[in-house]
């Protein structure tokens, strides 16, 4: 074989002058063997993109792989995955990976690989050997994180490089997963505080006569119990006033919630009739329409938000309540008037557990401790010895 470092091309087939997705792109060079004048090509998953970009993207790195095997005389053929430098196997692993992600969290994985590759860049470690990456790396970088942000943090960048590595594993780059024996942090996490009777009322007042918009966002949220960023995605067509259900894309799936009697006043008012099926039911301008569909949702539900924090302002509420406590206030309002009915706790329950979607009861204990929805009665007589 004759090898003279040719040069590798990126083929980009073309309809009326644009690139085509619909057809096979792939890097190739030329080279002579046994005298013969041969091709060789490769397109190692270029072709599963969806977009010119990326496309783009995933072509020149295979191309830069290649000519980094010819630079050193090195045929390619079956060998390219397994020497990818540090940098060429994220960046593979993350573009694979983020294709089944949500908008939302390509968003924060994104920040997540940035991280990471800021890190390699400035400890000189881009470039090395996927496989020259030790445990003792990770735990380094991990510990860094440490000190500048959250255990809750840290923990998502951990998950975040566990998926990436789990990817490279699978695919025979690299031999196993490094990141698989490396504990999570403990976290603490805030959760928001329920309302008082008195400061709801409050609230609900100052909400009708400054701000309807939001009003109807939080009556949504609290008859629906649906999480703040879930009511941003509901579209007119989800919402079947016929059936008497809604469509909604929650974190664990689509999931069909009923439209109960406090809910129907609320629908009816936002005239939904007369609104395209495809536009989204809660908006800045509080009437239905395509509001932003192409940008991030948590963009939408962050402008709700905000508005909040006005109110929270206005009654000089602390950080401790947020969105989500009308959500905790209303879940242990209705648990406590289970219990008064005359249900026992367990059937308490198990029947909050089909209003607020938990899907195991030991997550619904969980949640309602969080939430402070158990309160012991009395127990001062109880005691057998008074100190």
């Amino acid at each position: 074989m004759k090898l003279e470092v040719p040069s590798v091309h990126i083929y980009i087939p073309k309809t009326n002058g644009k690139p085509d997705l619909k057809k096979r792109w792939y890097v190739y060079f030329y080279y002579y063997e046994n005298g013969k004048r041969r091709q060789y090509k490769k397109d190692k998953g270029i072709n599963k993109f969806k977009t010119i970009r990326e496309r783009k993207r995933a072509a020149n790195l295979l191309k830069r792989v290649i000519e980094d095997f010819l630079a050193q005389g090195v045929m390619p053929f079956q060998q390219l995955e397994k020497n990818l430098t540090l940098f060429e196997a994220v960046e593979y692993a993350y573009n694979e990976k983020r294709k089944g992600w949500s908008l939302t969290s390509q968003r924060s994985a994104g920040a997540y690989y940035n991280n990471f590759i800021n890190w390699l860049d400035k400890n000189d470690m881009l470039n090395i050997s996927v496989k020259k990456l030790k445990k003792q790396h990770l735990i380094i970088y991990l510990g860094e994180l440490q000190g500048k942000m959250s255990n809750v943090s840290v923990n998502n960048n951990r998950r975040f490089l566990h998926n990436i590595f789990k990817k490279l594993s699978q695919d025979a780059i690299i031999d196993y997963n490094i990141m698989a024996d490396l504990p999570n942090l403990k976290e603490s996490p805030k959760k928001n505080k329920v309302f008082s009777e008195s400061q709801l009322i409050q609230i609900q007042k100052y909400l009708e006569k400054t701000d309807p918009v939001l009003y109807k966002y939080t009556q949504f949220m609290i008859y629906t119990f649906l999480r703040p960023v879930e009511i941003v995605r509901i579209k007119v067509g989800d919402i079947n006033c016929e059936k008497g259900i809604i469509h909604v894309k929650t974190k664990t799936g689509e999931e069909i919630i009923p439209i109960i009697n406090s809910l129907k006043p609320l629908i009816k008012e936002m005239g939904l009739e007369n609104y395209n099926k495809d536009d989204l039911a809660f908006t800045n301008l509080g009437v239905p329409y395509a509001w932003d569909l192409e940008t991030r949702e948590e963009s939408r539900s962050i402008f709700f938000k905000k508005r909040f924090r006005k109110i929270k302002k206005h009654f000089n509420l602390g950080p401790e309540y947020g969105l989500y406590s009308f959500r905790h206030t209303f879940a242990k309002m209705l648990y406590n008037k289970f219990l008064t009915d005359g249900l026992t706790d367990l059937q308490a329950k198990h029947k909050l557990m089909t209003i607020t979607r938990h899907k195991s009861l030991s997550s619904l204990n969980k949640y309602l401790r969080g939430i402070g929805a158990f309160v012991p009665d009395d127990y001062s007589d109880d005691f057998t010895f008074n100190f």
